[in-house]
């Protein structure tokens, strides 16, 4: 009896697990989300959304890789989604829009959830919290306790740093994500005889990862900008970030973490930067030969192929970064990795035939890609609220003017604007897009319209050059409002000008 008993415990524990490795092929992966968010507002509909990828990626990374971008508006008796995968898990972002914009840390951008495939699972949501049920839950509801304890800025921190305190700021940020770190390592100490070796090992070199990844972006952003701040860390990390101590893992766990590399790209980046004192938004092309160089050097096997394709991804919108993608692209070995990068960078690449589209503009005509045959086309993405793009509508003015007799040159404009009402609206105020160019609206679909998704487009906004139908330049010079003294042109306004004037001629 005694036996028997245990034979079941086994057995349960390991439906409620879920998590052995094989390489059998895998069914679908049904989930029933249910929302139970009592603050809901009757009045607004809520809609979840679930974001898959078969990569161990965070932040943008994850974005970028997705596999598939499921959205239903939400329903009382919940909403059943049926996901396919080719591995036996798959890795998953949850998005839940309901009374207002997601408050609580389980929606951001860097929580991934490992989801094994062909399981069957249910989902409770509110804007405080995540929770599973089902076959292959733990891990995830684990996962869920730890994100529980992730580390939030707080208003001392930001009164630092605008304060322009920053030693301070550094020194009370650390001390805070060590705090939280040390709280979600708790939660795993208190669930390794359920989680097992192996999802210990993983979930802590996530949490770790986690933990200098939050640090560094943070520092990242602000080091871009800032040449004071700039100094005051480059002193602070060879002093007191580089000499800490970081448990070691196997490259098998690396991979499947999604947020260890992506601190270890982000450090790459920082050491890079205050070794070439370079603090300007783009680096140059001796940092990504450098950083190349390193992990090349450093690292094997299939931890060396996904660092370069996180870097890929990461630079795919650094014009100094397009020369190295096919160096990139060749010592990627890794099926997966190489795979990816062909499908969400090689479609970028110069003179490869541009993908045809079907889109209307305000009062129902339809373009393709043929409207523009023997044009130049200066293709822009936007949306309305997006800040980024208003600036460059501005600094664009001088430019269409410049080429407003030219008609070998075409300004068009896309939107992925949900609602159409507040597409037209959008476009008669002006503020995002020039009435001299042609408006175009990809039908409410959003960012899940065909041409988005292959072009793998998630920042905005976003410019091609198109010739002859094929891609010309897909990181055209942005041009800036600001410009020097005596100058009518920002820097990069003349190089665009310079870059569409040769497209027209050769």
């Amino acid at each position: 009896m005694e036996k028997s008993m245990i034979i079941i415990c086994l057995l349960f524990l390991s439906y409620q697990l879920g998590f052995s490795r094989s390489n059998k092929k895998y069914n679908e992966t049904i989930i029933n989300v249910k929302i139970i968010d009592k603050n809901l507002d009757k009045t607004k509909v809520p809609v979840i959304i679930l974001q898959t990828s078969e990569c161990a990626f965070g932040g943008v990374e994850f974005i970028k890789s997705m596999n598939s971008n499921y959205e239903q508006v939400a329903v009382k008796e919940g909403n059943v989604f049926s996901i396919s995968s080719s591995s036996d898990v798959f890795y998953m972002r949850i998005y839940y829009a309901g009374q207002k914009v997601p408050g609580g840390s389980y929606y951001w951008i860097d929580n991934i959830y490992i989801i094994k495939s062909g399981s069957d699972l249910s989902i409770y949501l509110d804007n405080a919290n995540v929770r599973f049920s089902g076959e292959a839950s733990v891990i995830p509801n684990i996962q869920s306790q730890i994100i529980k304890y992730s580390y939030k800025t707080s208003e001392s921190q930001r009164k630092l740093l605008n304060d322009k305190e920053y030693l301070p700021y550094f020194q009370e940020l650390d001390k805070s994500l060590d705090s939280a770190l040390q709280l979600q390592l708790g939660v795993i100490e208190s669930n390794k005889t359920i989680l097992g070796d192996y999802y210990v090992k993983l979930l802590t070199a996530n949490c770790y990862g986690y933990r200098y990844y939050s640090q560094l972006r943070a520092y990242n952003f602000e080091l871009m900008q800032n040449e004071l701040y700039f100094k005051t860390f480059k002193k602070y990390y060879n002093e007191k970030i580089k000499v800490r101590i970081i448990p070691e893992f196997t490259n098998d766990l690396l991979d499947a973490s999604p947020m260890f590399t992506n601190f270890l790209i982000e450090e790459f980046l920082i050491v890079d930067r205050i070794g070439h004192e370079e603090y300007g938004p783009m680096l140059p092309d001796s940092c990504i030969r450098n950083i190349l160089k390193k992990i090349n050097t450093n690292h094997s096997g299939i931890l060396r192929d996904k660092l370069l394709t996180l870097f890929a991804l990461h630079t795919n919108r650094n014009e100094n970064a397009l020369p190295f993608f096919d160096e990139i692209l060749f010592n990627v070995k890794n099926k997966k990795y190489n795979n990816l990068l062909i499908n969400k960078i090689d479609v970028k690449r110069n003179n490869i035939p541009f993908k045809d589209f079907n889109l209307e503009n305000e009062t129902g005509e339809i373009y393709t890609l043929s409207s523009f045959n023997k044009k130049v086309i200066v293709l822009d993405f936007w949306f309305t609220g997006c800040e980024n793009c208003a600036v460059l509508n501005e600094a664009m003015k001088p430019i269409v003017k410049y080429f407003s007799s030219n008609p070998q040159i075409q300004f068009v404009s896309v939107s992925i604007d949900k609602s159409k009402k507040q597409w037209l609206k959008s476009v008669h105020l002006g503020n995002y897009t020039h009435s001299e160019g042609i408006n175009l609206y990809t039908n409410g679909e959003g960012s899940n319209h065909d041409l988005i998704n292959y072009y793998n487009i998630t920042n905005y906004p976003t410019v091609f050059v198109i010739k002859d139908g094929a891609m010309y330049s897909s990181l055209p010079p942005r041009p800036s409002p600001n410009t020097k003294p005596g100058q009518e042109l920002s820097e990069n306004a003349l190089r665009l000008i310079e870059l569409l004037e040769k497209a027209m001629k050769f």
